[in-house]
């Protein structure tokens, strides 16, 4: 960690850059090869700097940001080695707007992006929080030229002490507003068993209350087969359109 500039150094512990490390490398079949590092061409101060790492079953990307001092200012593992990300086949971009926003501040700060409709609206307002999965936003500590802030590189989920309720359910509970909560089927993390069946409890008898599941999504909403793993997280992709067609519907009656 002495490698680490000091605003970096409070961001991220060994601790979580370990776990982090562990994570990718495990869900690719284990480390074969570390090449050399390759400087960015035309990056100024913090200078880009990449680092492949080559798997058994695949590859990604160690991202560093370097000053002029030679500290690191940023680090991110890029699971798609730096692969142009694609919009779905099902996205219209002429309906409508979206740019990056940053909320909290300080080591609490988070990236975000605000989707808006085209038109005059009013749009019935839809969130998306980050989950534990192992995710871009997630990977990302320190700040470097493109990237966003974040703490917390992975995290990897246990049973809940005591056979408490999942979090959230007491809240949701005292809401008198429509709800519309989707599992996926193939989730490891946050499973049926042992998650919705919480859920479904604390919201009986709410016919204003939608609860579905998605046979073949995995934690990310992503359809599959068979069981998910870590791996499937290092795969680029895009939510099922099932999924997407359901929020939308659901959105369209409000």
């Amino acid at each position: 960690m002495g490698l680490f500039a000091p605003p970096l150094r409070a961001a991220v512990s060994a601790e979580a850059l370990r776990l982090a490390w562990t994570a990718e490398a495990a869900g690719q079949g284990g480390v074969t090869a570390i090449e050399e590092p390759v400087t960015e061409a035309g990056e100024t101060d913090p200078v880009r700097v990449r680092i492949p790492v080559t798997c058994i079953d695949g590859r990604f990307v160690v991202v560093t940001s370097v000053g002029e001092d030679g500290l690191l200012q940023g680090l991110r593992l890029d699971a798609h080695g730096g692969a142009e990300w694609r919009p779905p086949h099902y996205a219209d971009g002429d309906r409508f707007t979206e740019r990056d926003i940053l909320l909290g501040d300080g080591p609490l700060e988070v990236p975000g992006t605000l989707t808006l409709p085209a038109g005059c609206g009013p749009w019935p307002p839809q969130h998306g929080r980050q989950g534990g999965a192992p995710d871009r936003r997630r990977r990302t500590v320190g700040r470097g030229p493109g990237d966003a802030r974040r703490g917390h590189p992975a995290d990897a989920r246990g049973g809940r002490p005591g056979g408490s309720p999942p979090r959230g359910t007491t809240t949701a509970a005292q809401l008198a507003c429509p709800m519309l909560i989707l599992q996926g089927e193939r989730d490891y993390q946050v499973t049926v068993a042992d998650d919705l069946t919480g859920w479904q409890r604390a919201l009986a008898g709410r016919p204003e209350v939608t609860i579905r599941i998605h046979e073949i999504a995995n934690h990310l909403f992503f359809a599959g087969s068979g069981r998910s793993t870590p791996a499937e997280y290092a795969r680029p992709g895009h939510v099922d359109p099932a999924v997407v067609e359901e929020i939308a519907t659901w959105l369209a009656r409000r």
